[in-house]
């Protein structure tokens, strides 16, 4: 992943706990659907559009922020996550065109897609004159490369939580 101002002061964050002595449990998502498949960045699905970053098939990691609640509940009182790091997120990853396939079905709508190639992210990331201009941009540069975590120690340290899918999140309620 693309390193920016935001995953770095994270990771400088998390990097500081760790060597402060004091206990701790650090949880760290990958792309909260809420966010990543809402109008917010371009996923205006109630609307039946999507702004695809880059070609749109390098595959993402989703997570649901009910599910990270759950995983804060259910570490409070776990002695295993103690001093641990776990990495969250689905384990069925999707590119961001298998996600428009999913909400298309759910919906019954065909989406209309408008594509921003990695170039332009390259480029307005480049020319960004602040921190938070530069992660964004950042951040939507790493959907085209894929959005990858490691969630095998949180599903050996949480096996009862039932993680949301995304073809779930897109299904009405």
């Amino acid at each position: 992943m693309e390193p920016c101002p935001l995953t770095t002061a994270k990771r400088t964050v998390e990097q500081a706990v760790i060597s402060s002595g004091m206990d701790y449990t650090i949880l760290c998502p990958c792309l909260f659907m809420e966010v990543w498949l809402s109008p917010v960045v371009g996923f205006d699905h109630p609307n039946a559009k999507a702004t695809i970053y880059g070609d749109g098939h390098a595959k993402n990691a989703y997570i649901s922020r009910g599910d990270v609640a759950e995983y804060v509940v259910q570490s409070l009182d776990n002695p295993t996550t103690r001093n641990a790091l776990f990495e969250l997120g689905y384990s069925q990853m999707h590119s961001q065109l298998e996600a428009v396939r999913i909400f298309e079905q759910a919906s019954g709508k065909a989406f209309e897609l408008q594509f921003v190639p990695a170039s332009a992210l390259e480029a307005q990331r480049d020319a960004a004159t602040d921190p938070l201009q530069c992660s964004f941009a950042a951040m939507m540069h790493n959907l085209t490369t894929g959005i990858h975590v490691d969630v095998s120690m949180a599903r050996k340290i949480f096996p009862d939580i039932q993680l949301k899918s995304v073809p779930e999140f897109a299904s009405p309620a």
